[in-house]
């Protein structure tokens, strides 16, 4: 029977390929707010349209949210943030050259 590997060790071997890497590297600021709201959510215990109820939108502009489909504007991050308990932090750094 063959060994089953985990998602972590999935993701390393991806990001071995350079073509990859790259590739990844470039979406993957994408998805930093997309697995936010996602934790933040579960964190709450909310489902998607417990969510979408408590700021105002549909549960698949949520969804959509949470797949890195679409990205929030501020002031829904704001909202999403108080209907979690959670809240907003940004932060512009210097740049590794």
């Amino acid at each position: 029977m063959a060994e089953w590997k985990t998602l972590e060790k999935f993701r390393q071997e991806l990001l071995e390929d350079p073509e990859f890497k790259a590739r990844f590297e470039t979406l993957d600021h994408e998805y930093v707010i997309a697995r936010e709201i996602l934790a933040a959510r579960k964190s709450a215990g909310m489902t998607q349209e417990d969510l979408a109820k408590a700021i105002g939108t549909s549960q698949s502009r949520i969804s959509k949210w949470e797949r890195g489909e679409e990205t929030p504007r501020v002031e829904a991050l704001f909202r999403i943030a108080k209907a979690t308990g959670t809240e907003v932090q940004v932060a512009l750094v210097k740049a590794a050259v």
